[in-house]
């Protein structure tokens, strides 16, 4: 983990110039994040990439509970310049693992600056977002193999994240059980229902983080469980927003929260 001097010198480097030189070493990597500014990173150990030594690179999502794969990208990669340069070939992707994929064509390129290089992780910065680091760290497999054939990695996974799990509180696990889909909003008095068709859901993951969808535009944010208050608090704009439980049961859940001075509500249902 990176401390905080060595957090401030990241924030130096990329204002300024980069004079490392990098080299990537072809293996199978986990992805985390953080945001430039904070201390701690995001462990997303259900998101696996891998650097084939032939330039080839695949790039793998799995639910959180390892049943399935729900996104997969086939790319070309090569290092130039301090630079790792991703080149989109295809894709596919599905909400639920028992949905077909949907696959798509690419021509796109993703360009990231490399600003450190260590024998088992690198950390980069993709030049669209200035406010995300991005880590990939070198994790201890067969570098010949491909996401598909890390089930075992998976599973290992699963089970720290269900000894996590348990010590939770019952609410929390309550939310962290399905993905909501939302219902309705209620605001300034007025119900809009929202089309089972649409893309309209929460997902509280047990690493942290919660999915939102809002038609095509799926974001992920910190969120926080208080007891206390019995609220979740979701991370939106830099400032923790408080949602309170007004209702949870297995199959529905009412949150509230405040917005420009007036009360929204969100109903939900899995």
């Amino acid at each position: 983990m990176i401390n905080k001097t060595e957090n401030i010198i990241l924030v130096f480097v990329l204002t300024f110039t980069t004079i490392i030189s990098a080299q990537i070493k072809p293996g199978v990597y986990r992805l985390d994040y953080k945001y430039i500014g904070e201390e701690n990173w995001t462990i997303m150990d259900y998101n696996i990439e891998v650097f084939k030594d032939d330039g080839r690179n695949k790039y793998t999502s799995f639910t959180e509970d390892g049943e399935c794969i729900v996104y997969e990208s086939e790319s070309n990669w090569k290092e130039n310049n301090n630079k790792l340069i991703i080149s989109n070939i295809e894709e596919k992707h599905r909400d639920k693992c028992f949905e077909n994929f949907k696959i798509s064509s690419l021509k796109t390129s993703d360009i990231y600056h490399i600003i450190v290089s260590k024998k088992d992780f690198f950390i980069g910065q993709n030049k669209e977002d200035q406010e995300t680091l991005l880590r990939w760290v070198k994790l201890n497999t067969n570098n010949n193999i491909f996401p598909t054939e890390l089930q075992q990695f998976i599973s290992e996974q699963k089970k720290n994240r269900l000894n996590t799990i348990e010590k939770k509180n019952p609410l929390e696990l309550l939310l962290m059980s399905a993905t909501w889909q939302t219902e309705y909003i209620i605001k300034q008095n007025k119900k809009r229902t929202i089309e089972s068709d649409d893309k309209n859901w929460f997902k509280f993951k047990s690493n942290g983080q919660c999915e939102i969808a809002n038609g095509n535009d799926i974001v992920n944010k910190k969120w926080v469980f208080n007891e206390k208050r019995k609220s979740v608090y979701i991370k939106i704009s830099n400032e923790f927003q408080e949602f309170k439980i007004e209702k949870i049961n297995d199959n529905k859940i009412i949150l509230s929260m405040m917005y420009n001075n007036d009360l929204v509500k969100f109903g939900l249902k899995n």
